[in-house]
């Protein structure tokens, strides 16, 4: 009897730490899906965005001297960043934390006849600035602004510290500062910056020439 019950027990252990067993398996893919959502989630949500304002821009059409530029972004988009070689271009976003995870973000005001310095823009490392690894002296970047179209060439890319503002300062000169953590494939929060630095080689109020989608 005792032999009986002893088996009874065993088999009701066995089957209990069956049934945990099977209770962690789904638990834990349970939480690699909502993983998966999470990634696909923060992937698409750029590209959707990215995509809307693409759309509300092509309703307005190319910009005319009897049309107000501003009018031509919709918002939160005050200018359009590109480049060709990269075959790459994005609205950038104002500045703030949540619109850093849909695009590049303006730190100063676009450049414009109004603003004369250094024009910062920031991006994720891992989302839309991830080309900038690639970038070389010379490189051109055009960038719309409410008022006109700027072309950029790339004099030089520094890494610097965290700490080290010195590249984000007001400059007397019309200049494209892009701002990435860097290193590009650190995994968690990077100790540094990647800068690229580009000076202003062309203004106008000319429709840019971009690469087709």
């Amino acid at each position: 009897m005792d032999g009986c019950l002893s088996h009874s027990f065993e088999g009701s252990s066995q089957n209990a730490m069956l049934w945990k067993l099977k209770a962690i398996g789904w638990v834990a893919c349970a939480g690699g899906w909502l993983l998966v959502v999470a990634g696909v989630g923060l992937g698409l949500g750029p590209i959707v965005l990215q995509t809307y304002l693409e759309m509300e821009d092509a309703k307005v059409g190319p910009a005319d001297s009897s049309v107000e530029r501003k009018s031509h972004f919709p918002a939160p988009a005050v200018a359009k960043l590109s480049s060709l070689r990269f075959r790459w271009q994005m609205f950038v976003l104002t500045n703030g934390e949540s619109n850093l995870l849909k695009g590049p973000v303006a730190l100063t005001p676009p450049p414009s006849r109004a603003f004369i310095g250094n024009s910062i823009i920031a991006a994720h490392r891992d989302l839309q600035f991830r080309f900038l690894k690639d970038i070389r002296v010379g490189d051109e970047f055009g960038l719309q602004s409410e008022d006109g179209d700027y072309i950029y060439r790339v004099t030089k890319t520094y890494i610097v510290e965290i700490s080290d503002r010195t590249l984000l300062m007001p400059s007397k000169d019309r200049v494209l500062t892009l701002v990435t953590c860097y290193p590009f494939y650190y995994v968690g929060s990077a100790p540094q910056r990647f800068i690229v630095r580009a000076n202003l080689v062309e203004d106008g109020k000319r429709q840019l020439i971009t690469y087709q989608q």
